[in-house]
């Protein structure tokens, strides 16, 4: 009999279909974990409860807070500025999750919006991100490119030392990525793990989980069947998930012990 495989739920988007609501998440992301961290996926949807976090998240073996074409309410981390493009039943589901997983360890893994879910529940703020010019790198998309284009590597990042990051990169620090966002960190409640060169943060870790807490602002799902860096991110996500996974399994075999002990 084999061992099973982790078990992760990536959180879905909130979208309207033919005036219905509808929760839905890109097949990309579902093939890059699959095959790239050896996991089975499961869509978590929005507008949960912390009580359903909980519950969801003690049956998983990792959570993953994808990209998306929203932003959070700027209401989230005290702004007032005007954002047209939000996702309040994502906002929800991701506070919860988030919360639900440092509680009990899960390995937590966020991606773009991710990031900044992350950086918000942890007390951080947002702005908008930075224009491109000749002197900074682009963090935009160019929509008069096909998807390949758009998600192309674009600047490189700069790796911070002795974090979760440089360690699952064999502590390269000079590293390109793609970058497709519009807003990125302001102020920082995460541990900065990289940077681009007009210091934008491009991924952060949350020391009090207490283990696999990573958010990073682009975009590994795409080439990660090429790709260096996305392959070592998704392999290092899965082990995590995999060790979660069997520290469950040694507790649960534990109690069954226990309660046998006590008949």
């Amino acid at each position: 009999m084999t061992d099973p495989r982790p078990l992760i739920g990536l959180l879905c988007n909130r979208t309207e279909d033919d005036g219905v609501a509808a929760d839905c998440l890109r097949s990309i992301y579902v093939q890059a974990l699959a095959q790239g961290a050896d996991v089975d996926c499961v869509l978590l949807p929005t507008n949960l409860t912390g009580c359903a976090a909980n519950t969801l998240v003690a049956r998983l073996d990792g959570v993953v807070l994808t990209g998306a074409s929203s932003n959070v309410a700027p209401d989230r981390y005290g702004a007032a500025h005007a954002e047209p493009a939000q996702d309040i039943p994502r906002d929800i589901s991701a506070f919860h999750l988030i919360a639900a997983a440092c509680r009990v360890g899960t390995p937590l893994l966020g991606i773009c919006r991710g990031l900044q879910e992350m950086n918000v529940a942890c007390g951080g703020s947002l702005r908008p991100t930075p224009p491109s010019t000749d002197a900074h790198p682009d963090h935009h998309e160019d929509l008069t490119q096909c998807r390949a284009q758009q998600y192309a590597h674009k600047h490189h990042i700069q790796v911070q030392p002795g974090g979760l990051l440089a360690t699952l990169l064999d502590h390269k620090t000079d590293l390109m990525v793609n970058s497709l966002h519009h807003q990125c960190i302001d102020h920082c409640a995460l541990r900065i793990e990289a940077r681009s060169a007009d210091g934008v943060v491009e991924a952060g870790s949350i020391p009090a989980h207490g283990g696999f807490a990573l958010g990073l602002q682009w975009h590994p799902e795409w080439f990660y069947q090429t790709d260096w860096l996305s392959q070592r991110l998704f392999r290092g996500f899965g082990t995590a998930c995999r060790d979660h996974l069997e520290h469950k399994l040694q507790a649960q075999g534990a109690r069954r012990v226990a309660s046998h002990a006590n008949v």
